[in-house]
């Protein structure tokens, strides 16, 4: 009974030692794997993250360069466009490609196109739309000049310059887009744009050269910026479309010619600080019949700045410089004209 005894105690230690075992065998099984599952994911994710990252950044380069070396434009009969020179200089950039399909055309360059040079695309007759890419900065001389079949061009931001005739003759363009970013256009830059009837111009406009708007018949408003102190001379010289103006509050001189021959004008306002009214400003608007001339100084002026306006033309003055208006040189031609208003 005791041999018995020992024996099965000894057998119930063995059996409970086994599994025991067992347990921890099973742990040790099941954590080993788990261990290397997590660092596999681990080295597995890191990795396609960048190369993620670095096919993105490639993205992002190649679309910025597709983006900006890149002229889009359509044509009156969906051929191709010739640009008037292929040269680098007048782009920045070497024309690779020129294609016309599905009713666009693309002008390719190997690099971003930096400014649209001089006479780029001169009396280019079959343009009809242009984009322009977004890197460019200046628009050159006669760019687009004779171009007469442009309806509407897309200028970008970076645009600060646009040069002399640059759109002179583009009979037909009628829509141009915001000039945001342009500090100064050039000298008759869209002269004989005739269905042109709206264009907006940026705050950081400082200089509008000479007969920037010439011949514009379908003007209806002067563009304008506070940062432009001047009116030129011939700027606005013919703009037939033209009823009511305000001289804006920023302007202190109005060159010569600067409405001359806007058939369509009725009223002039001239602001307070308006010191200076050029030669023949007004010369020949047979309809103008009322001129709000607000600055009790009377700016300086020549005899012909209303010559050949309308007979019933009345010049409102404060009332308190009348007499100071009937004796000034020039104004004293009008001095029947002139009547006391009080603003």
């Amino acid at each position: 009974m005791k041999k018995f005894y020992c024996l099965f105690l000894v057998t119930l230690i063995a059996l409970t030692g086994c599994s025991g075992g067992s347990d921890d065998s099973e742990i040790l099984e099941k954590d080993e794997p788990q261990k290397e599952e997590v660092g596999n994911k681990g080295d597995k994710e890191d990795e396609p993250q960048d190369d993620k990252k670095d096919d993105k950044d490639d993205e992002s380069q190649e679309g910025s360069l597709l983006k900006n070396n890149k002229i889009y434009y359509v044509t009156m009969h969906n051929t191709k466009l010739t640009p008037n020179s292929i040269d680098p200089s007048v782009f920045g950039a070497n024309l690779m490609s020129n294609t016309y399909e599905d009713g666009q055309g693309v002008l390719t360059y190997n690099s971003s196109v930096l400014w649209i040079g001089e006479k780029a695309f001169i009396h280019c007759n079959n343009l009809s739309s242009v984009i322009l890419p977004d890197k460019v900065s200046y628009i050159g001389q006669w760019a687009f000049s004779g171009c007469s079949l442009l309806t509407n061009i897309t200028i970008p931001d970076a645009v600060t310059s646009i040069e002399n005739f640059a759109f002179s003759g583009c009979n037909n363009l009628d829509s141009i887009s915001t000039l945001e970013g342009v500090t100064s256009i050039g000298n008759y830059a869209f002269e004989e744009c005739y269905k042109l009837t709206n264009i907006t111009l940026g705050e950081g406009i400082t200089s509008l050269g000479t007969g920037v708007f010439k011949h514009c018949k379908g003007l209806t408003n002067i563009p304008y910026s506070y940062g432009v102190t001047k009116i030129s001379d011939y700027v606005y010289f013919g703009c037939s479309g033209l009823t009511r103006i305000t001289i804006p509050d920023a302007v202190t001189s109005i060159g010569e010619y600067a409405f001359a021959e806007s058939m369509g004008l009725t009223s002039v306002t001239i602001n307070s600080g308006v010191n200076e009214i050029g030669y023949a400003a007004f010369f020949s608007c047979p309809n103008l019949a009322e001129v709000y001339c607000k600055a009790t100084v009377p700016p300086s002026g020549q005899s012909n700045m209303f010559l050949v306006c309308s007979d019933e033309l009345k010049i409102y003055v404060p009332t308190a410089s009348i007499d100071a208006y009937k004796a000034a040189k020039g104004w004293d031609s009008y001095s029947d004209r002139i009547i006391g208003y009080d603003f």
